[in-house]
């Protein structure tokens, strides 16, 4: 048995399994980041049709998004999710609208405190 192969649901499992199973910080790291940036690629994709971006750009994404997130065990997703431009784009369109922009900077403001605090601390994240 190959310890990496192409399977998605493998994966996503393995995630979840490191998100439900694993001490803090490592489940927020290898599970939950890896799930919520996963599924914010994913949407970021959705909301790619909805705003009506190029159709090269949506192609881009859904196929940047699969091939990340083809493997069966889902490390660096995070990072992975940062060449997807077209994330930035739909983001931009999003923050235009003030209360959603006053919904989407706190929490990024948070997730950027957070991550930057565990690696002072010298934690592993991505």
């Amino acid at each position: 048995m190959a310890f990496l192969s192409l399977d998605p649901l493998l994966g996503l499992r393995r995630a979840c399994d490191w998100a439900i199973n694993a001490v803090f910080p490592e489940n927020v790291t290898v599970g939950v980041a890896q799930l919520a940036f996963a599924a914010l690629g994913l949407l970021g994709f959705i909301l790619g049709f909805k705003h009506h971006l190029r159709p090269s750009y949506n192609t881009y994404t859904f196929f940047t998004w699969a091939i990340s997130v083809s493997t069966s065990w889902w490390i660096s997703i995070p990072r992975y999710m940062l060449i997807l431009f077209p994330l930035f784009i739909t983001l931009s369109i999003l923050g235009c609208r003030r209360k959603l922009n006053l919904m989407i900077a706190p929490i990024f403001l948070t997730l950027l405190s957070f991550f930057t605090f565990l690696f002072s601390k010298g934690a592993w994240a991505f």
